[in-house]
């Protein structure tokens, strides 16, 4: 992976932390850079569960972890965060190979 692919994944990711649109956008970046379907799905599963554990050490930090794992969405924003990011490669990775 290049240096400016390996930067741009980095900003998304780091962009996840401050808005839904940079789980988007990493998504999308992945699905760019895989080499195919099953590498973007799978990495974009793998972030996605890694991003939504790094949210829950975050709650963790200011204790608020059990407060956070009693909510009836906690568990809805980890399935919508994998649904974004895996959807989002995968379309991004098909449009990458229907272009040629």
């Amino acid at each position: 992976m290049s240096s400016a692919k390996f930067a741009l994944l980095a900003i998304s990711i780091l962009a996840s932390f401050f808005h839904w649109l940079g789980i988007l956008l990493t998504g999308i970046l992945i699905g760019v850079i895989s080499k195919n379907f099953r590498q973007a799905l799978s990495y974009a599963m793998i972030f996605a569960v890694l991003f939504w554990l790094a949210f829950l050490a975050y709650s963790g930090v200011f204790g608020a972890i059990e407060k956070v794992l009693g909510l009836p969405l906690t568990y809805m924003s980890l399935a919508l965060t994998v649904i974004l990011a895996a959807s989002s490669s995968l379309i991004a990775r098909y449009l990458r190979v229907a272009k040629g």
